[in-house]
């Protein structure tokens, strides 16, 4: 894996030297003694994924937003502005609003280069046909994400 995103980054002009650490390592580095320019991590959700339970990454006052940890305050008009978008959308169960909130925090991360996404492999799921409204998704509990909205389907009984 290292040796891919090495030669990867390598392509449009960035080099690095991957130093694999062990995971509790890591947290030291990336939480307490800053001993890093970058760090490859993923983000992982709960069940059902929800913006909400990623609190601690996408307010600037999180201990795992990663790009500024420790912040009294956020230090960009759009860290202050994700921070207030993550509140509106932890308040309220309106589902329009809360797509609204959280394509508007994408957004802003997206363009402000706070994060840079890794491309994440396909991912096929086997299931039986019987079920209906099923998404699979690279998210962990690849077909459990929305399974208050997944059905079982009725066959009809021959006569």
């Amino acid at each position: 894996m290292c040796n891919f995103i090495k030669d990867d980054l390598a392509k449009v002009g960035i080099r690095c030297t991957p130093t694999p650490v062990e995971f509790n390592t890591l947290i030291t580095n990336l939480r307490e003694d800053f001993q890093y320019e970058s760090i490859l991590l993923g983000l992982q959700s709960g069940v059902p994924p929800d913006p909400g339970m990623g609190q601690n990454v996408w307010r600037s006052s999180g201990l795992t937003h990663y790009w500024n940890i420790k912040q009294p305050k956020p230090e960009t008009a759009a860290e202050a502005e994700i921070d207030k978008l993550m509140s509106e959308n932890v308040a309220t169960i309106d589902t329009t609003i809360r797509h609204k909130t959280w394509n508007r925090i994408q957004d802003l991360v997206n363009q402000q280069a706070f994060v840079i996404w890794l491309p994440t492999l396909e991912v096929k799921v086997p299931v039986r046909n019987r079920f209906g409204n099923l998404h699979p998704t690279v998210i962990p509990h690849r077909i459990l994400w929305n399974i208050d909205q997944v059905y079982v389907k009725s066959h009809a009984q021959p006569a």
